[in-house]
């Protein structure tokens, strides 16, 4: 509905803001492209590029419920987001008002030759700041089942190798940590039955813990819970088959 943009040079020196605007009033050219940046910083699969990050502290709900039309609360976030950054159909009935961050990097153009039509000839095209794809983009709050869920946002990376270098920004807007991605866990479950077995894993011990970790992760499905293994529930069923 509402869309503001701001602008920060590299060495954060400088931030420029533009007023907040009515998304549907820009030029039709620009309503298109920024759908396209929409689009491209909310693509991703969820538990690899696309984490749910559980909301304990919150500096974006304001600018939501405000709906983008506190320009000095606007300036806040924008600045804590500059302080902490390193380089089908919905059927549901209820309302989704939502705020969607992105951070894109903003690259020179390459220097070239271009052709003017109107003097018929050849000039020097002019090296220009260009808007390029999001590396993060985060989206609060959560849709949880076509319902809103407050207590949880989303956070999109570029790539999961550029994931874990959002973990300043995530904390500060909103007091939590970034989950390991699937790789991750698999890595660290590798090493620790690595470490625990001196590098020497007997298959019986294998069968065994992963048939526990099974039947663990049933009883939380039936009960309801969070389908969610602590590193002390993991260690303790290593030791279990050692």
């Amino acid at each position: 509905m509402r869309i503001v943009s701001c602008y920060v040079n590299i060495d954060h020196n400088d931030i420029r803001f533009q007023e907040p605007q009515t998304f549907l009033r820009l030029d039709e050219s620009e309503v298109v492209q920024y759908c396209q940046f929409f689009k491209k910083g909310v693509s991703g699969k969820l538990g690899l590029t696309a984490v749910e990050l559980d909301v304990k502290e919150n500096l974006v709900e304001s600018l939501r419920d405000a709906s983008l039309s506190d320009l000095e609360e606007i300036k806040s976030v924008a600045m804590t987001i500059r302080d902490n950054y390193a380089a089908e159909g919905n059927d549901s009935e209820e309302v989704y008002p939502f705020l969607l961050i992105l951070i894109q990097p903003c690259c020179l153009s390459k220097p070239g030759i271009k052709y003017d039509s109107p003097k018929n000839e050849f000039t020097n095209r002019m090296v220009e700041p260009m808007l390029n794809p999001p590396v993060y983009t985060f989206l609060y709050p959560a849709l949880d089942a076509l319902h809103t869920d407050v207590s949880k946002a989303v956070f999109y990376s570029k790539n999961e190798k550029v994931s874990g270098k959002a973990g300043q920004i995530v904390s500060t807007l909103f007091g939590t940590e970034i989950p390991l991605s699937p790789n991750s866990q698999k890595e660290g479950f590798h090493d620790l039955l690595q470490n625990a077995y001196d590098e020497n894993v007997p298959y019986e011990s294998v069968c065994g813990i992963y048939e526990h970790l099974q039947e663990t992760l049933i009883d939380m499905q039936l009960s309801g819970k969070d389908v969610k293994l602590s590193n002390a529930e993991l260690v303790n069923a290593i030791v279990d088959y050692l």
